[in-house]
């Protein structure tokens, strides 16, 4: 028989050297010039004697398919855990870098990957070490006003955040915290690595309880702060912090039993591609190229350029790509299920994802392990914008067809059915 559930959370810096390239924007030279507050690496840790998961958050743009296996396979050998059974969910903060080579923008350093790893490994050893029984209690606090939908005024809008406690004997409180929001108050013209509001929110919260925290972003593709700037991210980690932490009622939420799935499923890309409209695309983003002067300018159109080219090249050569598969896994501690997605989902994702679940307590979680692109809903496609239209040309080759949003819900209800079931 299983016994009760352990938690353990650990937590290392990783705020790499000075000059280490920052990721997320386009229109940013890469280089950063300093540190404005440190890079997190957090590892929860669950076990009930039987079987173990391992979740590791960082305060990164985003990752890749093989340096996401690098660290699963690390954090494995250093805790015994499956692989299989360890997840790697970035935050997704844009003053950051980033494992993931977006077209045009720089990808972290191998030296840097490698101690990332090792962080990985050390912070899940200690959590798995340090893990204790625990209790959960569940609340929702109300952020209202602090997000905004990005695309459009009358666009959905999830301002509710989940907050589970998790209180564990002879060890410090847990305080998880679940919002969808893009960690942006540091905009492009930032240079300085920093968590944005995520950092100043563990910050927040630590200094108000004397206790531990543990952000994961949801469904946050097209939803800002509305605060920008430094001032702005204190501002909107220190009000979620006081959402947080005052978030009533706390009602009890069962912890057990600890079940784990997981599916892959492939992501259906759009493929009737114009040749002649590529090819006059090109030549205008060529003519483009050639009056510019501006570096960040030269950088955006370039990637465009370079974007084109590689499409016309695959359609002459009758070589479009494969549609790309993503990983969909979902833990589930009793009463609350996290269910980690491999995209930046957008708001109507969560959604309708919560609203379906079977689980009481249901958190998607965007930016798992090898990100795809953007998803949203069929209905988010009649809509474009830079999301489902422009940004799978940092990405990738294609587009995806509208269906591939409702793939993703598919494929993460079955998997929280599985664990529920």
């Amino acid at each position: 028989m299983a016994e009760p559930l352990r938690i353990g959370l650990a937590a290392r810096d990783i705020t790499p050297e000075i000059g280490e390239p920052l990721s997320g924007y386009i229109h940013r030279e890469p280089p950063s010039l300093g540190v404005l507050d440190p890079l997190t690496l957090q590892a929860l840790a669950l076990d009930d004697g039987e079987k173990a998961a391992v979740v590791i958050v960082t305060d990164l743009v985003g990752s890749d398919g093989p340096a996401t296996q690098e660290l699963r396979d690390a954090v494995g050998r250093a805790t015994g855990v499956a692989p299989e059974y360890i997840v790697w969910h970035s935050v997704h903060t844009h003053a950051s870098p980033s494992f993931h080579r977006y077209r045009g923008m720089e990808r972290a350093s191998k030296a840097y990957l490698q101690s990332v790893i090792a962080a990985a490994g050390d912070a899940a050893r200690e959590a798995m070490e340090t893990a204790r029984p625990s209790r959960g209690f569940h609340a929702k606090a109300s952020v209202a006003g602090l997000s905004h939908n990005r695309r459009r005024a009358d666009g959905p809008i999830d301002d509710e955040a989940s907050i589970v406690t998790l209180k564990r004997e002879d060890a410090d409180t847990i305080h998880l915290a679940h919002w969808q929001c893009h960690p942006v108050c540091l905009g492009s013209e930032n240079r300085y690595l920093s968590g944005d509001y995520v950092g100043a929110f563990r910050r927040s919260a630590a200094a108000a309880s004397g206790e531990l925290s543990l952000y994961l972003n949801g469904c946050c593709g097209d939803l800002n702060p509305r605060q920008r700037g430094y001032e702005g991210a204190t501002a909107t980690g220190r009000e979620l912090a006081a959402a947080a932490l005052g978030a009533q009622p706390q009602e009890p939420v069962p912890l057990e039993p600890l079940r784990i799935a997981r599916r892959s499923a492939p992501f259906p890309l759009k493929r009737d591609i114009d040749l002649e409209v590529t090819r006059e695309y090109l030549a205008s983003e060529r003519e483009r190229l050639a009056t510019l002067d501006d570096p960040l300018h030269l950088r955006e159109c370039q990637a465009m350029v370079d974007w084109a080219e590689a499409l016309l090249r695959a359609l002459e050569q009758d070589a479009l790509p494969p549609d790309p598969e993503g990983e969909i896994t979902a833990i589930r501690m009793g009463g609350v299920a996290l269910v980690f997605l491999p995209c930046e989902a957008l708001c109507a994702i969560g959604l309708s994802v919560k609203a379906q679940s079977p689980v009481p307590v249901t958190l998607p979680v965007s930016c798992t392990g090898k990100v795809v692109g953007y998803l949203g809903t069929p209905d988010e496609f009649q809509w474009g914008g830079y999301e489902l239209d422009v940004a799978t040309r940092y990405y990738s080759l294609l587009p995806f067809r509208p269906e591939a949003g409702q793939v993703l819900v598919d494929a993460a209800l079955a998997t929280l059915h599985e664990v529920w079931s």
